[in-house]
Parts: structure tokens; sequence; C-alpha cells
């Protein structure tokens, strides 16, 4: 059976539907910022992150910002690469994966003399943008459902 919903005149309010928004995109910037961290974990050394957050009438940014070089690195690939890594290396990481393993070997020399081919972009942005982009047109309707229950009268 069909349910009806009187819509209040005030049911196209920005600010109920901004306030409900801030609160999806921060909580949705939380599970994204786990994501991102995951290929970190067996990293020697601790990688910061840092959420920032811009607004105006028209738009809502959150940013998730490392100014770690490795990461950077990893993430995008180089073009070249002057380490010489030992014998048996293994990363720690792979391309389109946010999962991090213990690797094996490490840096012998860094030689700017004899470049090596670049480190293959990860991609850690990339994944776990996509992984999240399944489930925000899903969340996304439950926050229009969310203000419609809060500003609908049955």
């Amino acid at each position: 059976m069909a349910e009806f919903v009187e819509i209040p005149a005030d049911f196209l309010n920005p600010i109920t539907f901004n306030l409900l928004l801030d609160e999806w995109l921060e909580k949705e910037a939380k599970v994204l910022l786990k994501l991102l961290q995951q290929p970190t974990k067996t990293w020697k050394h601790a990688v910061a992150f840092t959420i920032e957050s811009s607004k105006s009438s028209d738009a809502r940014v959150l940013q998730i910002k490392t100014d770690d070089k490795a990461y950077f690195f990893l993430d995008r690939g180089t073009s070249v690469r002057y380490a010489t890594m030992s014998p048996g290396y293994t990363s720690k990481t792979s391309p389109g994966s946010l999962q991090s393993g213990k690797g094996s070997g490490g840096v012998v020399r860094i030689d700017k003399s004899h470049p090596k081919p670049g480190i293959q972009a990860r991609r850690f942005v990339e994944t776990a943008s996509a992984q999240r982009e399944l489930v925000y047109s899903n969340d996304f309707q439950k926050v229009i459902n969310i203000w419609i229950k809060r500003t609908a009268r049955k």
C-alpha cells in the first residue's frame, strides 16, 4: 500500500539539509580516513593525516591530507627510482590494494647516477574512493530520507 506524506512549506529549508549533509560528510571522511590508513599499518613510521573542511553556500569540501613523502610516492608512483633494493626485496603494498603485508628486504643504496624503473602507483586514494563510491549513493539517499522524516508530517 502506498504511503503518502504531507510536505510542509518549509521542507526545502536548506539549513536543515546542510546540517545533515555536514554530519554525513564528517562521518564519511572518518570512514575514508580509516581506509587510507590501512596500507600504512606495517610501515616503520607513522603516517599523519588531517581532515580539513571548507564550505560555502554552494559547496561542502572535506579533504583528507598527508604530507608523508613515502605515502605520496607510493600512491602516485614515480617515473624513476634511484634506490637499489636488496636481493629478494618484496614490497609491503601492491597496486590497487589497501592491504599491507610484512614485505622483505629494503634499500641497499641510493645512487642518482644509476636510475631504475620507477615505483608502480599503488593508487591508495583511488582505491579507497572506489570502494566508498558504491556506498555513497545509498548513504546519501539515507540522508535525504532522514531529512524527509524530520521535516514531513504524516
